[in-house]
């Protein structure tokens, strides 16, 4: 309505070529403003690379080792930010490293997060009874939270809790609401569809997802080139055999 309103004090004040002027400005903003409002899934689709498509073989990915070679500045400036460090293994996050064990308490249930060896061990008792599972992923680099994720027979699962910085403590991941009674299993986190996995680590990692299907086992931790300018197997080949024209072709510019 503001909107509106200014443009027609415009048009009084200074004519209507002023307003001939500036259409093309209000219809390239209507155009941006469809193109923001675009639903993701109409993105994916018509996008020629995306990172939850998984249409690439793993082999077609090279690494950041391979990018720093061309891209040496930027490329060290990206692993170091928020998105490059969007998730690691468990036993790598500096948080859980740092700070663990950390201890939560929420209805009948204590829960603890604690290192075990080799591995970070994510459990929880009513008192009686006990639950235990070894985390295998931190989401988030902490700037806002950290969230874990884990597997259990084919299923992925996101932790009840996440660590808050700004608590600098352990509480309930957002979305979650208190712990069931009674039941250890829901207590400890929720599972997450096929789908919805597949999403989530095609956000936070790169490479995961592979022909359509997650494969945890290859990707990359963390956001790194190629999870948003695709594969650079070609773009690296092109590049060493000097076909400078050809390689800008064979990489996806998000721009």
């Amino acid at each position: 309505m503001c909107g509106w309103f200014l443009l027609a004090v415009i048009f009084l004040s200074c004519g209507f070529g002023l307003l001939l002027w500036t259409a093309p400005l209000f219809a390239q903003a209507k155009s941006n403003d469809s193109y923001v409002r675009m639903a993701t899934e109409e993105r994916i689709k018509g996008a020629a690379w995306w990172p939850t498509k998984g249409a690439a073989a793993r082999s077609e990915y090279v690494g950041a080792e391979t990018c720093i070679g061309c891209h040496r500045e930027r490329t060290a400036h990206q692993s170091g930010t928020s998105m490059g460090h969007a998730s690691m293994h468990a036993v790598d996050s500096d948080i859980l490293q740092q700070r663990a064990p950390l201890k939560f308490h929420s209805g009948a249930y204590d829960f603890q997060i604690a290192r075990t060896g080799d591995k970070i061990n994510y459990s929880m008792s009513d008192g009686k009874n006990s639950l235990s599972q070894a985390l295998d992923w931190a989401f988030g680099f902490g700037d806002v939270g950290q969230t874990y994720v884990y597997e259990k027979d084919g299923t992925y699962y996101e932790s009840r809790l996440s660590f808050f910085p700004s608590l600098q403590a352990l509480d309930l991941t957002l979305g979650h609401n208190p712990p069931p009674p009674e039941n250890l299993a829901a207590a400890l986190g929720r599972p997450m569809a096929a789908p919805e996995a597949r999403q989530c680590f095609g956000c936070h990692t790169t490479a995961s997802n592979i022909a359509g299907r997650l494969e945890p086992s290859h990707l990359i931790p963390g956001v790194s080139c190629e999870a948003c300018h695709g594969p650079g197997l070609r773009h690296a080949l092109a590049m060493r055999e000097g076909q400078q024209e050809f390689a800008g072709q064979t990489i996806f510019n998000p721009a």
